[in-house]
């Protein structure tokens, strides 16, 4: 457990201004951190983007754009700073957003949590499981920082519609309302929409299965299934993510969101890495050389993760199981098919 949680009340030195109440900070400059700091900004808020890398903040600055990492935006909002240094986002944002791969989370996490207090709101745009221990993002959060309010923005959202000012839709799932009206305050008006509701780890349960789940749509379309047999397959799918998240303790619902089903339609018809690593699993290439050409795939570690919850506790996943076995190199895809998805 990290010393942040172990902060008092003397870290209210740090708290945010209260000349910037409505100021945001966005912790990942990546192609999503960058999307949700643009349409923060465009919507009347003061924003920080915190850029992990030496030299980008300058280069975002000195530009007005984020060309390395978001090409298609042309200008980056005035409204939003780059920064390198996390403080900036403690002293000046009363809300942070992280948007950051999942295998970067904990690590960003330890340097946030020196920074920040329990004055501060923190939602996560964070999607999947941590591959060593298999926690929702949630968890890690709690783990690594001592801040209570916090949420999870998840949903059927794409960069390339954002930026283009099509209207999307988004879960910000939070048991403390503030968190929820914060953010949506951030956002009204923009392309990104947003719900509020409670169930956080049905939420992230829910999006994390269906980064598995769109892996096996993948395979589904590199064996040649017909559109009869692929909406079998969304139905089974549904029908385990739902279990999945009554597992995780969250309510059923959460599988029906646009975090859950809305996501895995959303992974298909946009083919993404996802998806594209279950085509390849099809064609007989193993998960090894699949991540080495397509880089980390969530969906990969989120199944596996995910079946070995479902082992533990005696929940009927097959598609998931069927999946994992075919990611151990355990069975073939036609041996899987047959057995797991008759």
């Amino acid at each position: 457990m990290s010393a942040a949680k172990t902060k008092t009340a003397a870290s209210a030195a740090k708290s945010p201004a209260a000349t910037l109440k409505n100021a945001v900070g966005i912790v990942g400059s990546g192609r999503w951190g960058t999307t949700l700091a643009h349409i923060a900004a465009s919507q009347g808020s003061p924003v920080w983007l915190w850029c992990e890398h030496p030299g980008e903040a300058a280069r975002i600055t000195a530009s007005r754009a984020n060309r390395e990492r978001l090409p298609e935006l042309v200008a980056l909002h005035e409204r939003v700073t780059a920064t390198e240094d996390l403080s900036d986002i403690a002293r000046n944002c009363p809300l942070v957003i992280l948007a950051l791969p999942v295998g970067r989370l904990r690590s960003t996490l330890r340097l946030l949590g020196d920074v920040l207090d329990g004055s501060h709101l923190l939602v996560h745009a964070v999607r999947g499981l941590e591959a060593e221990t298999g926690l929702l993002p949630s968890q890690i959060v709690a783990q690594e920082t001592c801040v209570l309010r916090q949420g999870a923005l998840l949903g059927a959202a794409l960069v390339d519609e954002l930026v283009a000012g099509k209207p999307n839709n988004a879960v910000l799932a939070s048991r403390f309302s503030e968190v929820g009206d914060a953010t949506q305050a951030a956002f009204a008006g923009g392309p990104l929409r947003i719900e509020v509701q409670r169930d956080l780890l049905g939420i992230e349960a829910a999006a994390a299965t269906a980064s598995a789940m769109a892996v096996a749509l993948g395979m589904a379309d590199g064996l040649g299934f017909g559109p009869a047999a692929r909406a079998s397959l969304v139905a089974a799918a549904a029908g385990e993510m739902d279990a999945v998240v009554k597992a995780y303790a969250g309510d059923g619902a959460a599988a029906r969101s646009v975090a859950g089903l809305g996501y895995l339609l959303v992974e298909r018809e946009a083919d993404s890495r996802d998806v594209q690593a279950g085509r390849l699993l099809a064609q007989g290439q193993g998960a090894t050389a699949i991540e080495k050409k397509l880089g980390n795939v969530d969906g990969f570690a989120a199944c596996r993760s995910i079946d070995a919850l479902c082992v533990k506790k005696k929940v009927a996943a097959p598609l998931l199981r069927g999946l994992t076995e075919v990611l151990s190199g355990r069975v073939g895809v036609h041996e899987a098919v047959a057995h797991y998805l008759a």
